[in-house]
């Protein structure tokens, strides 16, 4: 799972082989290359005994700004998902074994390539949670976003949720910050020493 801006002309996103890339091994690559004005492909290949082979090629929109792309693979099916939404499902049974092989980021890119929050697990997400990561995230990567406590200080003194607003407060030596989702939306700037109580938009601190 991962972030990436609109801007697809570098390919490999990541990697995962017991050799180097583009000779035989066991393994696999994530990459996205640019074909177009208004598309990019992106692609699964994997690296076998033969060489590498391709598990998934699919051309997709490309819209400005920053996407959610989520890739699950199993022995039998490989599922994308851009922007909390299925985008192809495809059967396939190309299998690997490389499980002494290192998990590689590729960061030798131009600097136009942007990618970020990658995350990696041996468990599948469901539908539902894959969208709501989506929504959630998205207002991370909007103009200005606010997604850090306020001040210098980063120890937690003190947290609070508001169940009638939906709102966490949290509360450290710079002051309070207050939440919506991962959007940090008002901060004050007195010290929270020792606690913090939330109530319908009531706000006790101490």
């Amino acid at each position: 799972m991962w972030w990436q801006d609109a801007n697809y002309s570098t390919p490999r996103i990541s990697s995962r082989s017991n050799t180097s890339y583009e000779t035989a091994g066991q393994g696999w690559n994530l990459l996205t290359s640019a074909v177009g004005a208004n598309t990019f492909t992106m692609s699964l290949q994997n690296d076998s005994a033969t060489g590498w082979g391709t598990m998934l090629s699919d051309s997709i929109p490309r819209i400005s700004g920053w996407r959610m792309f989520v890739v699950f693979i199993t022995p039998t099916q490989i599922d994308v998902y851009i922007d909390g939404k299925l985008f192809v499902s495809k059967a396939q049974s190309v299998t690997y074994s490389a499980s002494n092989a290192p998990f590689t980021i590729n960061t030798s890119q131009s600097e136009d390539y942007k990618i970020a929050l990658l995350r990696a697990s041996a468990t599948a997400l469901t539908a539902d949670q894959i969208a709501k990561i989506y929504r959630d995230e998205k207002a991370l990567f909007t103009d200005g976003a606010q997604a850090t406590l306020y001040g210098s200080s980063d120890a937690v003194t003190a947290l609070a949720y508001d169940e009638k607003t939906e709102l966490r407060h949290v509360g450290t030596a710079s002051g309070r910050s207050d939440f919506s989702g991962l959007r940090r939306i008002n901060n004050t700037t007195t010290a929270i020493t020792t606690s913090i109580s939330a109530h319908n938009n009531l706000i006790a601190e101490q």
